[in-house]
């Protein structure tokens, strides 16, 4: 009994502690609460994340973050209600935190009084990406009056990403016009087979906004027969979808390891061709994936062509998939002096596909660059391939102020004059 009553009096103490001026002292009384128990202590922590001060609330968080959210969740879930945002925000970060220990909570948080409640309790239950809650948020985003609320819940079931809900993510779209986007990117995250078809036989011009959505959704869910559907609405899509139809096709042969690219002269690839900057990485990875695939000379030609629109690191993939294809030994040639020196590395190191005598001319104005990494490469190439055309150069390069070309050039001068 004396223990409990000791227990009390210093909860009191900091009870008035929480109460004072000074948001230190407040702060540092929270940091206090961490050596009751918390059946004790919840109430203050209560309080003290709903204080003023930003240094306290997060003080309340983190204290709260070491108590069973069995013992907890329940207190925190009406504050998602809360007026105040940054009240409404701290508690959420402690609850996401908890995760699937607050499932049951939130859960019923879902079917709260407070709008706000409800929508941010569907927008944790999303991130705990727990199927227990897909029951609830598909109830939910059927029933429930409030526009915020139903998307939150339609948005948290493409998260959790169980084919459970997708029955009703379909009765929604054919029931609810102003949701129809909302719930195909949904289904399109959920990316089950199944989705593909209903999702190709939605796809139209009626809609653009819509239709964008599907097309991504068909890119995500990568169904082979999306592929067919896909190329077919591409001949009569307004020009604001071409890009986002090049994107899902590159994507679904990205994931099913295929060549969609196919021929140089398809709508699929002058339209990426017309898509491609420096600043495009996702387009590049996925064109980069492509040449895994394609094997024709003339689409690597046409890319080459537009080389000072490529990233870097497309242009090195680019290059490596060349073989011994003599089509394409100017366009190897031309990148030899590019810019970025992994590229002009990369296209020397690809000469040794072809025949010595026909790339000498491409390489001794490299020589005369003197950017170490491109010229170290070409004297590799001069003695791989015997190119004694290269000699004067490598013999200047000898007496270079960079010592790393230097040792190179000399090394290669004793290689080439013993061969």
């Amino acid at each position: 009994m004396d223990d409990i009553n000791g227990a009390q009096e210093a909860l009191k103490a900091i009870g008035q502690r929480l109460k004072a001026e000074d948001s230190d002292e407040r702060r540092w009384a929270v940091f206090d609460l961490e050596a009751f128990e918390p059946d004790l202590s919840l109430a203050y922590l209560i309080k003290a994340i709903q204080d003023e001060n930003r240094a306290v609330r997060e003080a309340a968080s983190e204290v709260l973050e070491t108590i069973p959210a069995s013992i907890s969740a329940a207190q925190l879930t009406p504050l998602l209600g809360s007026t105040r945002i940054e009240v409404r925000n701290t508690v959420a970060a402690v609850l996401v935190k908890y995760g699937n220990d607050a499932i049951v909570d939130l859960m019923e948080a879902l079917f709260h009084d407070n709008e706000d409640v409800r929508k941010f309790g569907a927008d944790i239950l999303g991130l705990t990406r727990n199927p227990r809650a897909v029951d609830g948020l598909c109830r939910v985003a059927l029933e429930d009056v409030v526009e915020n609320v139903v998307v939150s819940a339609i948005e948290a079931l493409g998260k959790i990403k169980s084919r459970q809900a997708l029955p009703t993510l379909y009765r929604i779209y054919e029931s609810d016009r102003g949701m129809q986007a909302e719930t195909v990117e949904a289904i399109g995250l959920i990316g089950h087979p199944e989705s593909a078809l209903f999702l190709e036989s939605k796809l139209t011009v009626d809609d653009p906004i819509v239709a964008y959505a599907i097309i991504d959704a068909l890119g995500n869910i990568a169904a082979k027969s999306s592929l067919a559907v896909l190329e077919q609405f591409m001949v009569t899509a307004p020009e604001i979808l071409i890009e986002p139809i090049c994107y899902s096709i590159l994507k679904i042969g990205q994931k099913q390891r295929l060549d969609v690219i196919r021929e140089p002269g398809s709508p699929l690839f002058q339209s990426v061709l017309a898509s491609l900057n420096k600043t495009n990485d996702h387009l590049a990875d996925l064109i980069a994936d492509q040449l895994a695939f394609t094997h024709d000379p003339e689409i690597r030609h046409q890319l080459f062509q537009r080389h000072d629109d490529l990233p870097s690191n497309l242009l090195v993939t680019l290059l490596k998939s060349v073989r011994n294809e003599t089509q394409l030994q100017v366009d190897v040639c031309s990148l030899v002096l590019h810019e970025d020196d992994w590229v002009a590395y990369t296209a020397i190191e690809v000469l040794t596909h072809f025949s010595p005598h026909t790339i000498a001319s491409a390489i001794l104005p490299v020589f005369d660059s003197e950017r170490e990494l491109p010229v170290i490469a070409a004297m590799k190439l001069a003695v791989n391939m015997r190119l004694i055309e290269a000699i004067p150069a490598i013999q200047r390069l000898a007496a270079s102020d960079n010592e790393d070309i230097a040792a190179s050039a000399q090394q290669a001068l004793e290689e080439l004059q013993n061969t």
